[in-house]
């Protein structure tokens, strides 16, 4: 049986930590509970991060215009895809010029991060913003 930390909020600022939670926990059995179902996910009321969610959704919509510009055409619309990655969303390499280039959001140290491939790396900090200060 999988079990985790009943105080899930405060695992990431305990140390040291296992993937079932923290050893202060893993110590008591009485704080810990089996994941079933939805339980594994936090709740996420929109009402809570309404802002948070405009302003990603205005920097994904740039980052999808700008691959969309960039990157060759595919069937589907599929070259304007972002994946998903360890630490958030990004794009596959696109082609500018002679050299390539990748935009990831960074959702751990929030920032957007955009890597060339002759090795130039620029971000910004994943904060809310006008669409002419981006």
């Amino acid at each position: 049986m999988t079990t985790t930390c009943t105080h899930l909020d405060q695992v990431h600022d305990v140390k040291p930590r296992t993937p079932q939670g923290c050893e202060e926990c893993l110590k008591t059995t009485s704080h810990q509970q089996p994941i079933t179902g939805h339980e594994a996910w936090p709740a996420l009321p929109l009402t809570e991060w309404q802002d948070t969610y405009a302003t990603l959704h205005r920097w994904v919509q740039i980052v999808g215009k700008t691959r969309l510009a960039l990157a060759p055409m595919q069937n589907h619309w599929w070259q304007v895809v972002l994946y998903v990655t360890t630490r958030g969303l990004a794009t596959s390499p696109m082609p500018v010029g002679d050299r390539l280039v990748d935009v990831e959001f960074d959702f751990l140290d929030h920032r957007l991060v955009v890597r060339t491939s002759d090795g130039d790396v620029r971000t910004l900090p994943l904060e809310a913003c006008s669409v002419a200060d981006f």
